[in-house]
């Protein structure tokens, strides 16, 4: 249960775990990034499932394999309609306005520990809600080395498991990129 007494859906791991079953079950042929893609964008186990009925229908109608512009179209069509598009940019203008930063701070090369907290928070959410590369999230991120990010997203993961209110900021900045109440 949540802070509030509220039930918290399915945390990521179990979403996955849950993804990767179907996809083994339903012979899906999802590859591990279009399973941390599902598990990531798809917090319910019903919306993850229609998401998976809607692969197989396609699979079993078109008799071929997917292709990755078939998937992200299936996501998209999947996703709330009423929610805004998660973007690069929409989760930095989140991240950025949260911690009371410029977009460019975030991107920026400064070391300052709230900017780097900042960032370190705004690359585990593209991560997460995006499922994008560490090259992909250093080049968003003014050009650093996909090394740097694989740090600052290990470094973020290890906050959130130590610490229950960096859990829950991460938790409320990815339900805002994803609902849009406040950016």
């Amino acid at each position: 249960m949540g802070t509030d007494g509220a039930l918290e859906g399915p945390d990521l791991e179990v979403r996955t775990a849950f993804v990767e079953q179907a996809n083994r079950d339903m012979r899906l042929g999802l590859t591990r990034e279009q399973v941390l893609t599902l598990a990531s964008r798809f917090e319910g186990f019903r919306r993850l499932e229609g998401v998976l009925l809607r692969i197989e229908a396609f699979r079993n109608h078109s008799g071929r394999d997917l292709t990755e512009a078939d998937f992200l179209r299936h996501v998209r069509l999947s996703e709330d309609s009423n929610a805004p598009e998660i973007t690069p940019e929409r989760i930095l203008t989140v991240a950025a306005g949260h911690f009371g930063l410029a977009v460019a701070d975030l991107i920026g090369h400064s070391r300052k520990k709230e900017l780097v907290f900042a960032r370190q928070t705004a690359m585990t959410l593209c991560r997460a809600l995006l499922g994008m590369s560490y090259p992909a999230l250093g080049k968003l991120f003014g050009g650093k080395d996909h090394s740097t990010v694989l740090y600052s997203i290990k470094k973020f993961q290890k906050l959130q498991d130590d610490n229950e209110e960096t859990k829950h900021l991460f938790r409320q900045l990815s339900k805002i990129c994803r609902e849009g109440s406040a950016a």
